[in-house]
Formats: C-alpha cells, structure tokens, sequence
C-alpha cells in the first residue's frame, strides 16, 4: 500500500510483502541499496546520513518507526515527536527512493516473544541507566536489515555505543550488511550558544533556548587526545572538565546519569581511558 503525499510524491510502504516486492525489483535491476534507520522527527543530521547514501550511488530506503521496545516505564515514547508528512517531504526534497513506515503490528504481530540481545558492549556505560533500551533498538534493527536487506546502513556516530552494539549485531548474526558510522552533524555556528552540541531530536524547535544554559567548551578538547576514543557522556545536568586536569565534575540535575566516562572504540567493554572520574555531589 502506498500513501500519497505530493505530486511527486515518495512511496510510502507500509507492509513487508510491498517492501520485499519493491527490494526484489531493485535487485533485479542491479542496484545497490542504502538503509537510513530512523525514527522520524527528521533533523539535519537524518537528512546527511540520507545524503551520504544518495552520494554512494545507491538506491535509498529511510525506516521511520518509533519503536516502543526501546523505550522504559518512565521515559517519552507517549510524547516522542511525529510527523510524518513533515519527514517525507524533507525527504521527497532530498531525493530519497522510499520511505518503510511499518505499523506498531507489522513489526510487532501478537505474541511476539523474540528478542535479540548484544551482551558485554550493553552491559556498561548507557547500558545499566536504561534497562532493556540496548534489546529493543538490537531487535528493531536486525528487523529492519532482515526486511529491507541493505547493503549498507548508516548509522550516525552521536550515538556511539548504539553503533558499536549494531556493527557487533551485524558481525555475531553474520547479516550481509556494512554498518557505516557517519560523523555527528553539529548545530549551526550561527546559533549564540556557538558550541559543538550534537543535534538530537528531542531538542528539535528548541536547539536555541538550549543553549542559552551554561553550556561548557566542547568537551572533546578537554581530554585527552587519542585518535581511536570516543566520549559517552551524560544526557543531562551541567557539565565541565578542566584542560589537562584529567578530571570532570558533573552537577546534579533533575535526572542526572552518574558517571561521564571516555572510552576507546578497541577497548575492552568496562574499562575507560581516564581514571578519577567524579561522581555527582
């Protein structure tokens, strides 16, 4: 089934059969394919991993699907931003191929009792201030490969502990998929707060005002220099680090994480490239 947004409108598949039906064609025809996992809300960092697809020449499929199972008790998937009719004409504009939207029950029929579960690389970091969240995005992502069957899927490296738990999927599972970790894109320089803070979709409409809390320094210059590290820092509360201290203090907030760690992408899962890091007071 496909859903009409525009003159030129973008396809709109809603069900696997018209997915699979759709992938067999390209295939048939020797085309290459690209999946852009999403979950709608689409910002400028969405729209450069569809861009970095379109550049290599390949055939563009944009997956948007909040996926419940990657939410807990007390976080926001009642509220998560949708629009879908906003995502499609952003991506009718930039040239993407098709848009996979599947509902709640096609990816999730009655009794669904199978999960998947990457252990060691969830067991640390995000991992215990979230239970249950690292199982959901894994299901929902060996889902979407297994249904779009891509060869590529490009994943944005501002959630960098979700992209290791992905290209670990990937390898365990022996998909035929390369998981291609694309640089976050940074909000405008123009914005007053001039700092290096990664666009997110649950400050979308509100970048601006966000920044007029006091934001620190790009964190990255604060630590250490290593080519293969990559910082995993708290999602809330202030934050500041003193240059060549090898330390950080982290404030309290009204729902603070308690640790803010820096780790190298070839470290053992658990250990961290600075010591004496400092709890919240």
């Amino acid at each position: 089934m496909t859903q009409q947004i525009s003159d030129t409108a973008l396809p709109i598949l809603r069900t696997t059969s018209d997915l699979r039906a759709r992938i067999a064609a390209w295939r048939a025809a020797g085309d290459r394919i690209g999946l852009v996992p999403t979950m709608g809300a689409l910002h400028r960092g969405h729209l450069a991993l569809v861009q970095r697809a379109l550049d290599a020449g390949e055939r563009v499929v944009v997956s948007i699907f909040v996926n419940p199972t990657q939410f807990g008790p007390n976080e926001d998937f009642a509220s998560y931003p949708r629009n879908e009719a906003e995502d499609v004409e952003k991506l009718r504009a930039l040239g993407a191929d098709l848009v996979w939207a599947p509902e709640l029950h096609e990816m999730y029929p009655p009794r669904f009792s199978t999960y998947v579960r990457v252990e060691e690389l969830t067991e640390h970091l995000d991992g215990p201030h979230r239970p249950g969240h690292f199982q959901g995005v894994a299901t929902v992502v060996a889902k979407l490969l297994r249904q779009v069957t891509p060869d590529r899927a490009y994943f944005g490296e501002k959630d960098y502990q979700q992209l290791q738990v992905v290209t670990r999927l990937a390898r365990d599972l022996d998909l035929c998929v390369e998981i291609v970790g694309c640089r976050p894109c940074a909000i405008p320089t123009a914005w007053r707060c001039r700092r290096a803070i990664f666009i997110s979709v649950r400050m979308s409409g509100s970048a601006p005002a966000s920044c007029h809390r006091s934001w620190p320094k790009p964190l990255p210059r604060r630590l250490p220099a290593s080519p293969a590290s990559r910082s995993c820092c708290v999602r809330h509360g202030r934050r500041s680090a003193r240059r060549g201290s090898g330390r950080s203090t982290i404030s309290r907030s009204a729902t603070p994480r308690p640790w803010c760690r820096s780790v190298r992408s070839n470290d053992p899962p658990g250990s961290s490239l600075l010591r004496g890091w400092a709890a919240p007071a």
